[in-house]
């Protein structure tokens, strides 16, 4: 059946173990809670007019949907027309105002009006630098079925709010029906709401499946974004870590947080040694007879550098958790703090294609680091936290 929504996104979320502990004043989302709203809208439809022909937006040969138009946005049938018996709403995809959404909440509103109007058990986003969960229901525990919430995110940056349940369909023994609210979010606000998963069915293996994946990640918690990010003043020596692990120690330990190594190479005459890694590469060199990294470049989200900053983070944050002294941030040449080149200095500045790339350097009594990092559009795409050579 062809879909204009993706009705299901991926469940590889984290889980705080303390998520279900907790309840929250509102109610998860229940399937009979949207089976109530799509009562409700199929009537507003019937009174709106239509804007398109929606007997053009079904193939007979591969389709057996149908696609209306409307001024608020776009609304998936399982039949052409929206009289006859039963609700054919299959989907629908709110862009604008001027219909009434689930829970009240419309395009336009706030990342933070989202999450309070479902429970949140996990006010601080605590999961990994992609994903953290905000409730779980058990099996059985919502309406016979499970449920659960959860955000989508690069970094601090929140992409996505999803909220979803799966309930026995009725007369289908083994089968599920499961439902999704997805909210779509761009710089804090509410972009699109997508509502999906009416008359789909899964069954109760993929949904225990669904719910297993979740709980077996549940004990994960690595990254908490800092959403009021408080400055703790220059780049420093304790900076000097990623997602928690000491950037100077062996390198064997990064594979606690990066995994298994794809590459381990050495050069030809001995003094560099590179690993590879998923989303990330580690460059090392010997000091006093001992593998040490001499600089890290993370080009994904998973891995949190110093202050847990992650690609995808943007730019004004950034600079907002290291602290700088400049009135603007306009300018080719933008001093943070310091002078660059001497002693501890932060830098604002333009780079390749249209870049913008934050520097800044500390020196400690084992040498002189740096983290460099570089933004596209104000976020960032790659961070690279090194040592200097020969300091």
């Amino acid at each position: 059946m062809r879909k204009i929504l993706l009705l299901t996104l991926c469940l590889c979320l984290l889980v705080s173990p303390a998520l279900g502990e907790t309840a929250g004043e509102q109610e998860a989302l229940s399937r009979t809670e949207l089976i109530a709203w799509r009562a409700a809208l199929l009537q507003t439809l019937k009174t709106l007019p239509v804007q398109n022909n929606p007997s053009e937006t079904n193939d007979p040969n591969g389709s057996d949907t149908w696609l209306y138009a409307y001024d608020f946005g776009m609304v998936e049938l399982g039949r052409e027309s929206l009289e006859g018996e039963g609700n054919p709403i299959e989907s629908v995809e709110v862009l604008t105002t001027g219909v009434s959404c689930p829970r009240d909440v419309e395009v336009g509103d706030t990342l933070e009006t989202v999450l309070a109007a479902y429970p949140n058990e996990n006010p601080t986003l605590s999961g990994d630098a992609s994903y953290a969960a905000l409730y779980v229901r058990e099996d059985g525990t919502l309406e016979g079925g499970n449920g659960w919430g959860w955000v989508l995110r690069r970094g601090s940056t929140v992409d996505c709010v999803q909220y979803a349940a799966s309930a026995p369909a009725e007369g289908l023994p083994g089968y599920r029906e499961e439902v999704t609210v997805r909210y779509l979010i761009e710089n804090g606000v509410v972009a699109s709401i997508q509502i999906s998963g009416f008359d789909q069915l899964i069954s109760d293996a993929e949904s225990l499946a669904n719910l297993a994946s979740v709980q077996e990640i549940s004990a994960v918690s690595t990254f908490t974004p800092s959403g009021e990010p408080v400055s703790g003043g220059p780049f420093a020596a304790a900076d000097l870590s990623f997602d928690g692990l000491d950037f100077t120690a062996a390198p064997e330990t990064f594979q606690a947080v990066l995994g298994a190594p794809l590459s381990d190479e050495t050069s030809a005459d001995g003094a560099v040694r590179t690993l590879t890694y998923a989303g990330a590469l580690v460059e090392c060199v010997q000091v006093d007879g001992q593998w040490r990294a001499s600089a890290l470049l993370a080009m994904q989200a998973g891995v949190p550098g110093p202050r847990g900053v992650v690609v995808g983070d943007a730019l004004e944050g950034v600079l907002t958790r290291f602290g700088a002294d400049a009135q603007t941030l306009s300018g080719a040449t933008v001093p943070l703090y310091g002078e660059a080149g001497e002693g501890d200095w932060g830098l604002l500045s333009d780079g390749e294609g249209g870049s913008r790339v934050a520097e800044y350097v500390c020196v400690t009594d084992e040498g002189t680091y740096g983290l460099r990092m570089t933004f596209f559009d104000g976020v960032m795409s790659e961070y690279l936290l090194y040592r200097q050579e020969g300091a």
